[in-house]
């Protein structure tokens, strides 16, 4: 499915980041970028399952008979994530990144202007189901079909 990049570009590949209150800070394209899509790793169309050296030489070191090895900082990574669930790794991520000062007027009044405009009317004419997908519109398009 093609988009239209930052650049201006129409293509059907590109990379967005995000900063952590979801706000997007950068889109780029194969053409505004090359570097962020050299290598297979990149290509979600070559169907093929790459190894962890490939995948992240930077964290593998090779031993003297061409085996690799995972260096102490992915072991480490990767202990920290055993020994974690992922209900104390989601809590750990709403700790770093939760609000912690209160709303602005300019954002209750924008708030409270979408409940108006956008949820009222569809709670009136559609129900719940409407409300859902409108606040998560590419989960309501996966479920219609569209």
């Amino acid at each position: 499915m093609a988009w239209t990049c930052g650049c201006g570009r129409e293509t059907s590949r590109g990379c967005t980041t995000y900063d952590l209150k979801g706000v997007l800070v950068k889109e780029v394209c194969p053409g505004c970028d090359p570097s962020k899509f050299e290598g297979p790793i990149t290509d979600p169309s070559d169907n093929k399952i790459y190894t962890g050296p490939q995948a992240m030489p930077t964290l593998y070191k090779q031993d003297a008979n061409g085996v690799y090895q995972a260096k102490d900082e992915l072991i480490s990574d990767t202990v920290e994530k055993w020994d974690k669930g992922p209900t104390e790794r989601a809590k750990d991520l709403k700790r770093a990144t939760r609000r912690t000062e209160p709303l602005t007027a300019e954002e209750l009044e924008k708030t409270r202007k979408w409940g108006v405009e956008v949820l009222a009317p569809l709670l009136r004419a559609h129900g719940m189901g409407a409300v859902v997908g409108a606040m998560q519109p590419k989960d309501a398009e996966v479920a219609s079909g569209r």
